[in-house]
């Protein structure tokens, strides 16, 4: 007679058969292990620890029962079949029942990417328990391969389905629990297919070596069903995931794309959602300032012509400056697994708006008093305008701008190119009034001569607060070279005269012991009552206290919605 290929000895025989039919014994300890690999697997899903759910595949007894039900059905061993179904189904219950008992238990249960992941299985999930079948049967039938089952139990993954399946009810969440079953009951259905096949192979059918079709069709029919069946559907829920992961990178892909037209705008990633037929779009950027709504808007027409489906988008933005060195034609995109950076050119408008924004902010860097927020380019006709918003403490001079629009113009290489700067004055104060940093700095005078020219400064602050309708807003004041550089802010009706200025200048001299330089600084801001004049200053603190009880309160109001 032929000898087979692939055959089990005698000995190793009964070894497996006496292996398969002590583990599917439904006794106590079966049901020990069940239940502690169902806790290690509960606690693992729940702290989202890879590790730990493996720790609860290695011990989980429910694949011995599968392998006692396929080799009941090949053997036509009802004694067998019954107590291995017995086993399994006892042991099924058990981990669900476990999982909805923790999950009701655990006080702050939320679901963890462990636990969703179990909830949609597909395809590939069935070839993988599949060939995890394969492998467990063949190295129960080689003794030299036998230590490779604790592998064979971890790709299974038969506890984690039932114990995610209990949590996802006690949740509420019918549908994801559903789902976790059918990813056991599809590992179920493939290893004890595959297993009956390979017991068969390797002569494990004991008297009956001969089975005809019709006993195979009696035996094996329901399982091929309810397998082809599970097969369909999972087939269908891959064909959904290969639709999704095509639309999500359509997402992405033209939101980068379009995203080039926009200065300092990353993509940071994008999540979608279909209902009605309507695709939900939210995607995270990070910019140099919010994108407005005609943008936000030109983005969405750009993804719905891409997917062909109506279209919503959300753009939430991360505030972020990204600054490039001078002649810089690239931007960063996303590190890739080798460490480096996608290069992704820039539009036109994008690259020459970097190169000015990086042209201006090095000018304005020597100057005193002026920062560069953000530099926008547009069209008006034919017209390239750069728009520079720019704050500091003084506004530039024309001199400073035609500086600027020339070396933009140099730079870009586009005479015709018109810079508009947009400015943001930044007012200090101190116990003085206001600080004009030309005449003072931020630091008062501190020589030798500090007494004298104390006494210089309170002689000129006492004579302009002695006349009528004048009033002083602030006092700055400096030594330089040896001169006393003095400038008096004022508001009200009148004026101070050249030649008081003077006066004032020949006093102060003599009382600080060194030339005085005196500038007065009118400042028309007045306000007129039936009693006078007076200084909008002391006017916006009388109105203040008057409303200081409710406007304390909407003040509070109007800063915390528009997140001041």
């Amino acid at each position: 007679m032929k000898q087979r290929r692939f055959s089990v000895s005698p000995e190793r025989y009964e070894v497996v058969l006496k292996e398969i039919s002590e583990g599917s014994e439904p006794e106590m300890r079966f049901y020990i292990m069940v239940a502690i690999s169902t806790m290690i697997a509960c606690f693992g899903l729940i702290t989202n620890s890879t590790a730990v759910i493996i720790g609860a595949m290695l011990v989980a007894p429910l694949m011995t029962p599968i392998f006692g039900i396929a080799l009941a059905l090949i053997r036509s061993d009802k004694a067998l079949f019954g107590k291995a179904l017995k086993a399994e189904i006892a042991g099924v219950v058990a981990a669900i029942l476990m999982g909805v008992t923790l999950g009701i238990l655990y006080p702050a249960l939320d679901p963890t990417p462990e636990m969703i992941a179990r909830t949609k299985p597909q395809l590939f999930d069935l070839f993988i328990a599949v060939f995890s079948g394969l492998a467990g049967a063949y190295a129960l039938m080689d003794e030299k391969i036998s230590p490779a089952l604790p592998g064979v139990a971890i790709a299974t993954a038969i506890v984690p389905p039932l114990a995610n399946s209990g949590l996802c009810f006690s949740l509420g969440q019918y549908a994801a629990g559903v789902g976790s079953f059918l990813l056991f009951f599809a590992n179920f259905l493939s290893i004890l297919l595959v297993a009956s096949a390979a017991f068969w192979i390797f002569g494990m059918a004991g008297s009956i070596s001969q089975l005809d079709k019709k006993t195979l069709f009696k035996r094996f029919s329901f399982p091929i069903f309810c397998f082809v069946f599970v097969t369909a559907f999972l087939t269908n829920t891959l064909m959904s995931i290969a639709k999704q992961s095509y639309i999500n990178q359509t997402i992405v892909t033209t939101l980068e794309k379009d995203l080039l037209k926009y200065q300092d705008v990353v993509l940071d990633g994008a999540k979608y959602n279909e209902e009605d037929d309507v695709i939900y779009v939210l995607a995270e950027v990070h910019s140099s300032e919010a994108l407005t709504p005609t943008q936000v808007d030109s983005l969405q027409n750009s993804l719905q012509q891409a997917i062909g489906q109506e279209t919503n988008l959300i753009v939430r933005s991360k505030l972020a400056k990204e600054i490039s060195a001078l002649g810089s034609k690239t931007q960063l995109g996303k590190q890739q697994l080798d460490g480096s950076f996608t290069n992704q050119s820039l539009h036109p408008r994008v690259r020459d708006a970097k190169i000015a924004d990086t042209v201006l902010r090095n000018y304005l860097a020597p100057l005193v008093g002026y920062k560069l927020d953000i530099v926008r380019t547009f069209k008006i006709g034919d017209t390239p305008i750069f728009l520079a918003s720019i704050n500091g403490v003084a506004a530039p001079s024309r001199k400073i701008i035609e500086k600027m629009e020339s070396l933009l113009r140099q730079e870009l290489d586009r005479p015709e190119l018109r810079l508009v700067v947009s400015f943001s004055e930044t007012s200090l104060f101190d116990s003085s009034g206001s600080i004009r940093l030309e005449f003072s700095g931020l630091t008062r005078y501190q020589g030798s001569l500090k007494k004298e020219v104390q006494e210089s400064i309170s002689y000129i602050e006492t004579e302009i607060a002695g006349i009528s309708e004048m009033f002083i807003s602030g006092i700055n004041y400096n030594v330089i070279d040896g001169i006393l550089y003095i400038m008096v802010e004022t508001s009200g009706p009148k004026t101070l005269s050249p030649e008081k200025i003077g006066m004032f200048e020949k006093m102060a001299s003599d009382k600080a012991g060194m030339p005085v330089k005196l500038y007065a600084y009118m400042n028309t801001e007045i306000v007129v009552t039936s009693t006078g004049h007076e200084p909008y200053s002391s006017v916006f603190l009388t109105g203040m206290q008057r409303q200081l009880p409710s406007l304390k309160k909407d003040v509070q109001k109007i800063i915390e919605a528009s997140n001041m």
